[in-house]
């Protein structure tokens, strides 16, 4: 047996108690609130303590999500209930946000850290800086492959987390504003409206294509076949799935668990999985799946196993049966229009049997016949969350003329209770046994199953029942009490510093050279550059101006490495960094945190001070008066967008549809149902998907309150200067985003 943990998702306690009983070693979960699945049932604290307690006494552990990016009032919110969560005493608190990750790590310093799949470690830096600034485990992206995973395990003394199973993001995770783009739900915030399941038309140079289907939904990752591959090349194999039930949670678990106990799985656990949830499955990036299956360009919704055919016979439609089918049995196949339609089955159904379709049904001809909902699957796992209750053994003793002492004893743990009480000589005959097994006996509905009693006692004693009763409840309370943490000094909120207002300067981010004579680069304060090209770097120096560079938000071992030999070559002392691979303050330049950081409060402004930042980027999923806030909070110089060409998504897959688009220049971009224009860039191996807007913030330079603007030089730059300045009108669509809105 490996001693991998093997990590399972915990929507309620329903799917918590399913998980363990189906292997988990772990579970993560979140509360109602500050969990990146806004959605799913999460728990109350009640709740988190009772299974705390449960699980350790299981030697099981839960990891805890508080992996949203957050605004001041919410960290301060979070603060006041810190203690109580911290006494849950969990293996693990998975965060995102950078303000909560510098304050739990001076107060709780004991307390696990987990960087989240939200902080986008997607390279071997990385994990490296990271596990620097003081993370103990890093949940990796999922655009990562084994071999990556590999070396940083070799390489860096951190724990490694990887995704093994479930649901996948298309776009890499923490760096998708798509959700909070056509709408006010943001991903980073645990409310994604996932826009990449939504059906979307191919537009190529202009003009509408036949084409259209779900271009970005992924198929769900499945690691069966190749697991054991990963058992020594990380710390945790994680199962995804938060907002499913506890039959997934179940089955998911039960077949992980038996590959890794038992080298592989039997059929029947695989049908039980794909039943369960599946949009179809795919290797994913972990381990290289061939780019054309990972879309699942058909349908984004759960289609479960293949069970069959369309076929036809007598001029009728019928499905042909490849698999067992059930009574209440749900089935889906594409229509002649090629959209999934169904039926529910009435009877049961055996491996070559066949059923005639309704003459109302036309489904497309050999359309592949699923089983979308298996009747035996639910009757089977109805009972997965029946908690398993556990030994519990009391060791009385009562002798007379003693303190009355009960020893409390489960799962390897135990607990001795000294009563005050001085055991007296009964008055008359009684059976004492029966009368202390009765008061023992009542433990109520908890997890532990009728004690076994084993009793040390005299003859004819007396001992009260509230005295027996307050033994119980005191022994059983200490049993499961989880250890306490030690807590480093208190926290204090951060007060506003009621910074006064001065005139923004203005950075200009470019990719190319522009004409010296331009008239407005007289107003431009500093120049970011877009591109690794020495000439542009040289160029703008020799116009007098300050540059610096702006790195990516995605980036592979072999780019960050080719950026850090770019600005040590070219002497660029200020980097815009948008990737913790480049996060690390002793590689020699100054750092500008960038807008795909997700900064969101004073508090992570604060940490960004620590590791030498002057000035940063705010989030731009906040609205203009939070943002003003976070300044007034902060000694940093806040920059905010002025004028952008804002990236909705970056992804390492998209359909076979649009992927065959690319090359001989084309232009190619997709439509969503609202008629809304998404352009596509293919930039190396990587998909861009860009707003249907600029993002512009719409204010004279007298009404910003900012340190910093800055602005993306296009063909609109002339328009936004004459409009910053006071001097002309905005004749071209954009977006204000959230600067109005929030999200």
């Amino acid at each position: 047996m490996s001693n991998i943990e093997l990590l399972s998702p915990a929507g309620g306690i329903d799917e918590l108690i399913s998980a363990f009983n189906a292997g988990a070693d772990a579970v993560y979960t979140g509360l109602k609130a500050f969990s990146a699945r806004k959605h799913a049932k999460n728990l109350s604290l009640d709740e988190l303590k009772l299974a705390s307690a449960y699980a350790g006494l299981l030697k099981k552990s839960i990891l805890l999500a508080i992996n949203t990016i957050l605004y001041d009032r919410e960290i301060e919110e979070l603060m006041t209930n810190i203690d109580e969560i911290i006494s849950t005493n969990p293996g693990g608190i998975i965060i995102q946000d950078m303000g909560f990750f510098d304050i739990l790590k001076n107060l709780y310093p004991s307390v696990e850290r987990h960087a989240s799949t939200q902080m986008t470690a997607d390279n071997y830096y990385a994990v490296k800086n990271l596990k620097e600034l003081g993370f103990d485990r890093v949940v990796l992206a999922r655009e990562m492959n084994i071999d990556e995973i590999r070396e940083i395990k070799r390489d860096i003394d951190v724990e490694l987390e990887v995704f093994i199973h479930g649901a996948l993001c298309v776009c890499y995770s923490g760096d998708c504003y798509f959700s909070s783009t056509i709408g006010d739900r943001s991903a980073n915030r645990g409310d994604c409206a996932q826009p990449c399941r939504k059906k979307y038309t191919l537009i190529v140079d202009g003009e509408e294509k036949s084409e259209d289907g779900f271009f970005l939904s992924m198929k769900d990752e499945h690691s069966g076949e190749n697991i054991l591959q990963l058992i020594d090349a990380c710390d945790s194999l994680k199962i995804e799935g938060r907002m499913k039930g506890k039959e997934y949670v179940f089955a998911t678990t039960n077949y992980y668990r038996n590959i890794i106990d038992n080298g592989y799985a039997s059929g029947d656990l695989l049908d039980d999985v794909t039943d369960a949830y599946s949009r179809g499955f795919t290797k994913g990036y972990l381990f290289n799946e061939d780019k054309n299956n990972i879309i699942n360009e058909s349908s984004p919704k759960h289609r479960g196993s293949l069970v069959g055919k369309i076929d036809s016979l007598n001029n009728k439609n019928i499905i042909r049966f490849n698999h067992d089918v059930h009574k209440g049995d749900g089935l889906v196949f594409l229509d002649k229009d090629e959209n999934f339609t169904g039926i529910k089955l009435e009877d049961n159904y055996f491996k070559g049997e066949y059923i005639s379709l309704d003459r109302s049904i036309f489904p497309l001809s050999n359309s592949d016949v699923y089983r979308n909902y298996s009747a035996s699957l639910i009757e089977r796992l109805k009972n997965v969350d029946q908690i398993n209750r556990l030994p519990l053994s009391f060791k009385i003793h009562a002798k007379i003329g003693e303190a009355l002492t009960l020893e409390a004893s489960s799962m390897e743990k135990s607990y001795l209770y000294k009563s005050n009480y001085i055991v007296e000589k009964a008055n008359k005959s009684s059976d004492s046994k029966s009368i202390i097994k009765e008061q023992l006996d009542r433990i109520g509905d908890s997890f532990f199953k009728e004690p076994d009693i084993y009793y040390e006692i005299d003859e004819d004693i007396f001992i009260p029942k509230s005295i027996l009763n307050e033994a119980r409840r005191h022994a059983i309370s200490r049993l499961i009490k989880l250890e306490e943490i030690n807590k480093n000094g208190k926290f204090i909120a951060n007060k506003s510093k009621n910074r006064q207002k001065k005139k923004p300067r203005i950075y200009l981010i470019v990719d190319k050279k522009i004409s010296k004579n331009e008239p407005y680069l007289k107003f431009i304060d500093k120049i970011g550059i877009k591109s690794l090209d020495k000439s542009i770097v040289d160029y703008y120096r020799s116009l007098g101006f300050d540059i610096y560079l702006i790195t990516p938000s995605v980036m592979t071992k072999g780019e960050v490495e080719n950026y850090l030999d770019f600005i040590n070559k070219n002497n660029i002392d200020t980097v815009e960094v948008n990737n913790y691979g480049l996060l690390n303050s002793n590689l020699g330049f100054n750092i500008i945190p960038g807008l795909h950081l997700n900064i969101m409060n004073s508090y992570a402004t604060n940490f960004y001070e620590k590791i030498g930042a002057k000035e940063l980027y705010l989030s731009r999923e906040m609205n203009y008066s939070e943002a003003i806030n976070v300044r007034n909070k902060t000694n940093l110089e806040i920059i905010l967008p002025f004028y952008q060409k804002t990236i909705s998504m970056v992804n390492k897959a998209i359909s076979k549809s649009v992927m065959d688009e690319f090359g001989g220049g084309k232009a190619v971009a997709i439509k969503d149902g609202k008629g809304e224009v998404f352009p596509v860039e293919k930039i190396g191996e990587r998909y861009y998907i860009y707003n249907s807007k600029p993002l512009f913030m719409a204010r004279r330079m007298d009404d910003i309150i900012a340190d910093v603007i800055s602005i993306e030089y296009d063909d609109n730059f002339n328009k936004v200067m004459d409009y910053l300045l006071g001097d002309g009108a905005i004749d071209f669509n954009y977006t204000t985003g959230h600067y109005r809105r929030g999200v």
